[in-house]
C-alpha cells in the first residue's frame, strides 16, 4: 500500500470542457473543446486529436505539456503545446505546423465536465 501512495498523490486525470469566448481570433473559430489529460500515461485527447505528450509538467498553479511530431492534418505533422491555469481555468493551446512553421494559438476557459451541463 505504501508503494502506491506516491502514484496516487502525484497522478492527475482531468476531464474538462473548454469554451472559446475570445472574439479576436479571425482565423480559426473553435467554440467548445473537450480535453482529457492523464499525467501517468501522458495521453492527451484534445477534441478529436489524440497524442502522447513528450513531457507534462504539473505545478501548483499550472499544467503544461509539449508534444512534437503530432499528425495535425492527414498530410501534415507538427507540434502541440498547452498550458492550463489550475486556478483561472484558462487554457492556451499552440499548434505549429512542420509545413509552414506557422504557429496558431487558441485560448479557452475550462471547467470540469459534467454531462448535466450540456446545453442540448
Amino acid at each position: 500500500f505504501l508503494l502506491l501512495i506516491p502514484k496516487l498523490i502525484f497522478s492527475l486525470e482531468l476531464n474538462l470542457v473548454c469554451t472559446n469566448n475570445n472574439a479576436l481570433t479571425n482565423e480559426v473559430d473553435v467554440k467548445d473543446i473537450f480535453i482529457l489529460l492523464n499525467t501517468d500515461s501522458k495521453k492527451i485527447d484534445l477534441g478529436g486529436l489524440s497524442f502522447q505528450a513528450d513531457n507534462i509538467l504539473v505545478t501548483k498553479s499550472n499544467i503544461s505539456w509539449f508534444s512534437d511530431n503530432v499528425q495535425l492534418y492527414p498530410e501534415s505533422n507538427g507540434s502541440v503545446s498547452g498550458i492550463l491555469g489550475r486556478y483561472s481555468g484558462e487554457l492556451v493551446l499552440n499548434f505549429k505546423s512542420d509545413n509552414n512553421h506557422k504557429t496558431n494559438s487558441l485560448i479557452f476557459n475550462c471547467r470540469k465536465f459534467n454531462i448535466k451541463d450540456r446545453k442540448f
